[in-house]
């Protein structure tokens, strides 16, 4: 299986835009790629900042969600973890795209399919 990929929802200035929630979003899928694990991949685009929201939609277990470290020109050999997300949860974070760049996409983590990604431009 390969990791999803997200559809990334575009801000405006000055726009009021209803907020993605967990339904939006896409879930993690198997893929080893990148190692054993979970991946959502997010396109990069053209934009200079993305938010990226985690979404955990087990209804007990908390699980650990992350972004893996760039390999682009420029990029950051750093990768972002976080351990346990909520059952219920949502985190999110804005990141500068070209540091997490992997071939044109940013690759988020998950500890299971019961993680779900969803991805914003700003402007």
């Amino acid at each position: 299986m390969a990791a999803s990929t997200v559809t990334i929802a575009k801000m405006t200035l000055n726009e009021l835009k209803t907020m993605l929630t967990a339904s939006d979003a896409t879930a993690a899928a198997s893929d080893s790629t990148y190692g054993a694990g979970y991946y959502v991949k997010v396109p990069v685009g053209n934009s200079a900042k993305l938010m990226i929201l985690f979404f955990n939609s087990h209804g007990s277990n908390a699980y650990d969600i992350g972004i893996l470290a760039g390999t682009a020109p420029g990029a950051t050999d750093t990768a972002i973890a976080l351990s346990d997300l909520a059952a219920g949860g949502c985190k999110a974070i804005v990141v500068e795209s070209a540091k997490y760049a992997r071939d044109g996409f940013i690759i988020a983590s998950g500890e299971t399919t019961s993680i779900k990604v969803a991805a914003l431009q700003l402007p």
